[in-house]
């Protein structure tokens, strides 16, 4: 579907340099808008079924698996980035906008054409506020395996937060203040949504 009215999800990103670096492939997010493109080449449609990797002009197209992903609920974020964080340090979980094409997954989140960061949580995602969007074995599992700490390194993670949230503009807020000061709300982030935040926080 196409639309020009922002979809809004949460996402993750690789903090470096002050800047975002995408989860999965190798893009440096932009401050303001970022268009996607297709990283599957134009011939691949030729070997391949389109319904595993196509290649789009404008992703994410018909078969294609590019675009700018985002979902629906902070606590599938929450779950991704314990599960897959190389570095819990370097990931920050946010919210981003997504319009143009956009594909729908269900009750899953989104892919869109463009994208913009448009807040980034300060909360490390071992951090304790975060516990109540994960299934509890599940958070005592990754607690036991990964473990929690490094408190000497938070204070070089918040100054690059702090640089990140200058060069694209936003704020980066702990989950708690964000939810409280009305600025998840001002971001157009469903009233209910927030609800369910509020009711999962400890």
């Amino acid at each position: 579907m196409t639309t020009e009215l922002p979809r809004i999800g949460w996402r993750l990103w690789r903090l470096e340099d002050g800047r975002l670096r995408s989860w999965v492939v190798d893009h440096v997010w932009e401050p303001g808008t970022n268009e996607a493109r297709c990283l599957a080449p134009p011939t691949v449609r030729w070997y391949l079924s389109p319904s595993l990797f196509a290649h789009s002009d404008q992703p994410p197209g018909h078969g294609c698996r590019c675009g700018f992903w985002a979902l629906w609920d902070l606590g599938r974020a929450v779950t991704k980035a314990r599960r897959e964080a190389r570095d819990e340090l370097t990931t920050v979980i946010g919210l981003m906008a997504g319009w143009g094409t956009v594909a729908i997954h269900g009750s899953e989140g989104f892919r869109a054409q463009r994208g913009r960061v448009l807040f980034l949580l300060r909360d490390s995602v071992w951090s304790r506020d975060l516990d109540g969007f994960i299934w509890w074995p599940l958070r005592n599992l990754y607690a036991w395996a990964h473990g929690r700490g490094q408190e000497e390194r938070l204070a070089e993670r918040e100054a690059q937060l702090r640089q990140a949230a200058a060069t694209y503009g936003v704020y980066q807020l702990p989950l708690v203040e964000a939810i409280r000061s009305g600025v998840l709300s001002e971001l157009g982030l469903p009233t209910q949504q927030i609800k369910r935040l509020e009711s999962r926080l400890h």
